[in-house]
């Protein structure tokens, strides 16, 4: 038993030898993949494949709360395989954005979405990625872009700080989509809520945690990734299109 006082300062060491032990792992690429994940990941890469030989453009929003951010999900993107990881767009909503974001609030200063934005290099701003939500929700352009947002690159932990539709809309903005003609895959309410504002088509994908959940944010659910009742690309494309009343 550790006296009260005692707790914090070891807690706080325990904490800092994980993190050191995880960079660690990252570094050699030896982190596993959880229990049962194997199949999902598989199902998934076939998906993120099908999307792109169709000419789809891919963004995934990894919001890990694990440090370092960009390397735990480079790490995850390794999963995929060569030739498909540098394919895809990647923006990181981690931990000390969120964090970061608390902290500007705190202190009277407003984050600017250029800040919030930083993991992925770019630099829209919230009025920029507003103006983009107006501009672009009438769009019919004819190409059929995608949003996804796994669930296993979502975060818990989240508050205020999660996914916004201005940083949902920034992400498309350096993508140069137009929001009507994207989709996001998602296994979270709050994110598929950001969708549909967003005017994006919500696709929900639950996780096994949260099968038995309602997603009443999602204007489709799915079993998984893959055939049966699970989402493909296909499917996904024909949501789209139905949405945008075409045949």
């Amino acid at each position: 038993m550790l006296a009260t006082a005692d707790r914090e300062p070891f807690v706080n060491r325990l904490h800092t030898a994980k993190q050191k032990h995880l960079a660690e792992m990252v570094q050699s690429g030896d982190i596993p993949l959880r229990k049962g994940m194997s199949p999902l990941v598989l199902r998934a890469e076939e998906f993120v494949k099908e999307a792109l030989e169709a000419g789809a453009k891919i963004g995934i929003i990894a919001g890990t709360c694990s440090t370092p951010e960009e390397r735990i999900a480079d790490a995850a993107l390794a999963a995929l395989g060569p030739g498909t990881a540098e394919r895809l767009n990647v923006y990181v909503l981690g931990e000390s954005m969120v964090t970061s974001e608390a902290e500007a609030s705190g202190s009277g200063q407003e984050l600017s979405l250029e800040r919030q934005f930083a993991n992925a290099q770019a630099k829209v701003k919230e009025d920029e990625a507003s103006a983009f939500i107006q501009s672009l929700q009438a769009d019919t352009e004819a190409s059929v872009p995608l949003g996804i947002d796994p669930a296993l690159l979502l975060a818990a932990k989240r508050g205020k700080g999660g996914l916004s539709v201005a940083f949902l809309a920034a992400c498309l903005a350096t993508m140069d989509l137009p929001l009507k003609r994207c989709a996001a895959v998602a296994a979270n309410n709050s994110v598929l809520q950001a969708a549909q504002s967003a005017g994006l088509l919500a696709a929900a994908v639950p996780s096994a945690l949260s099968a038995r959940g309602t997603f009443g944010n999602a204007d489709a659910v799915f079993d998984g990734f893959g055939p049966g009742g699970g989402v493909t690309w296909r499917r996904l494309e024909a949501l789209l299109r139905k949405a945008n009343g075409e045949q």
